[in-house]
């Protein structure tokens, strides 16, 4: 049976894998930390979940209109009703937004935990090395294991790191390595003692700051105690890439009760979360190489959102099946 490698298990490669298993393949998705998701998994502690990456997304692409109904349909997303303000430092303005935005159930990493059943994702999995030898591809993680062989590979990592996996093909590295991929540091905030404000989320224009939500107020979550996710800009974030979790929770829970307008506290749990590949600059964008069955892309190759991870999962599956096709 005709097998595929896929190092990523955020959206892009979850999806993949899902469309080459339906067509007959076995995939095996190859992932660096402890749980699938990427960018849409979620934090949770004794005080809830906080969605810590992607705060919503969008539907415009008919194929993701699509698959979008699906998720609705099988209770893991549904739409969240926010008009958001537009904050900074000397204003606060509730826009006249008609976007429609949605959310996953019962957090943004429902999603990606739904869609990975029946799939083989093997989380804790550091990819180091990917060679190519005799038609096969065989892969080694940083404690020197090998696996393999498979008859092709997917990398759907940030673009930075799949610079050294697509090695193999210089066009592909070339791709990859044109990427610039901006950070974002994440901050947690929950406060069991709510805070007075009718703001629930809010674009932002600061130095330091570029969005915030009261996470707790999106559909389906737990309502209490109050939890809020704020987002750092690139800039900030950049600049203070290497500071340490808690001085990036006191230098930004001030800025946010600024924008607030309410009297700072004390949270009852505080959290920073280090995005270094948050936001991608390349546009339908993703690259394979037939010859050596090897494909990359993600969201930073499709606009950067949600809707672009998926479309970029399709793409590479729909590139492999071709080329398995034209070979077969």
């Amino acid at each position: 049976m005709t097998s595929i490698a896929i190092i990523g298990a955020g959206l892009s490669g979850i999806t993949a894998a899902r469309i080459l298993q339906g067509h007959g393949l076995t995939p095996t998705i190859f992932e660096k930390c402890q749980a699938s998701g990427g960018r849409m998994s979620s934090r949770t502690s004794q005080w809830g979940s906080f969605d810590l990456g992607a705060q919503y997304f969008t539907a415009r692409h008919p194929r993701f209109i699509d698959e979008l109904g699906n998720w609705i349909a099988q209770g893991i997303a549904t739409e969240w009703l926010v008009t958001p303000y537009q904050l900074s430092s000397s204003s606060r303005l509730h826009t006249q937004d008609v976007v429609q935005r949605y959310v996953g159930l019962p957090h943004m990493g429902a999603i990606t935990r739904f869609l990975e059943s029946n799939l083989d994702v093997r989380c804790g999995q550091t990819i180091c090395g990917c060679h190519h030898r005799d038609e096969q591809w065989w892969l080694e993680n940083t404690r020197g294991e090998a696996f393999g062989p498979f008859d092709g590979l997917l990398v759907t990592t940030p673009a930075p790191q799949a610079v050294p996996l697509v090695s193999a093909s210089p066009r592909l590295a070339m791709l990859a390595r044109k990427v610039r991929m901006q950070p974002t540091w994440a901050l947690g905030l929950a406060f069991t003692q709510a805070l007075d404000t009718e703001i629930n989320a809010a674009f932002v224009e600061n130095d330091s700051i570029d969005w915030l939500a009261l996470d707790s107020d999106k559909p389906g979550r737990l309502a209490q105690p109050q939890r809020w996710v704020v987002h750092a800009t690139s800039d900030w974030s950049a600049s203070h890439m290497e500071l340490e979790p808690e001085e990036v929770v006191s230098i930004l829970s001030e800025q946010f009760f600024k924008l607030l307008g309410v009297p700072a506290r004390k949270p009852d749990e505080a959290i920073a979360k280090r995005w270094r590949f948050a936001r991608g600059n390349l546009d339908g964008a993703s690259g394979f190489d037939q010859r050596l069955r090897l494909g990359c892309g993600g969201d930073w190759s499709h606009g950067a959102r949600v809707e672009g991870a998926w479309l970029a999962g399709q793409e590479l599956a729909e590139r492999m099946l071709a080329a398995l096709q034209k070979e077969g």
